[in-house]
C-alpha cells in the first residue's frame, strides 16, 4: 500500500462503531474505528457529527476525519469486491474534504440502514406487503 499522506472524511450510516481492519504489506493489521451515528454525544477529538444541541445528525452519518486515504483506497476496495452492504449501498462513504463529506450525507438522508428504531407513533401492521409482517399461531402440539 503507498503512502501518499492525504486523509479522508468517512461518513457512516451505521449506528454503532465499527472497525476496519487491513492488513499491510509485512502482515500487520492496521486498525481504524469509525465513529457511527448513534455517537453523537460522544467527545472525540477525531469524531465529528453535525446537528443540533439535541444531538440529531443531520443525514444519519457520523464523520471519522483523518483517516489515511490510502487505507480507506484498500479497505474500499477489498469490501465493495466482497459485495459488503454498508459500503455497496452508501451506508458507508469517503471523500477528501469534510465539508463535501456532510454536504453528501446531508444529500443522502433518505437511506435507510435498517437499524433505524422503531417510531410508537407508526407501529408496523401484520399483514401482507413489502414494509409488513406476518405473525402465525403455532400448533402447540408441535
Amino acid at each position: 500500500m503507498a503512502v501518499t499522506g492525504e486523509t479522508v472524511t468517512i461518513a457512516s450510516k451505521l449506528p454503532f462503531p465499527l472497525h476496519l481492519d487491513l492488513k499491510d504489506n509485512d502482515g500487520e493489521v492496521r486498525r481504524v474505528t469509525l465513529r457511527g451515528s448513534g455517537e453523537s454525544r460522544r467527545a472525540d477529538s477525531n469524531f465529528e457529527v453535525f446537528g443540533d444541541i439535541g444531538g440529531r445528525v443531520i443525514g444519519g452519518y457520523g464523520l471519522t476525519r483523518g483517516v489515511s486515504k490510502d487505507f480507506w483506497d484498500a479497505w474500499e476496495a477489498q469490501y465493495r469486491k466482497a459485495g459488503y452492504a454498508p459500503v455497496v449501498n452508501n451506508l458507508i462513504f469517503a471523500l477528501p474534504k469534510l465539508d463535501a463529506a456532510s454536504a453528501k450525507a446531508h444529500e443522502m438522508a433518505e437511506v435507510r440502514n435498517g437499524l433505524e428504531p422503531i417510531d410508537p407513533k407508526k407501529p408496523w401492521k401484520s399483514g401482507k406487503g413489502k414494509d409488513s409482517f406476518t405473525v402465525e399461531k403455532l400448533d402447540k402440539a408441535a
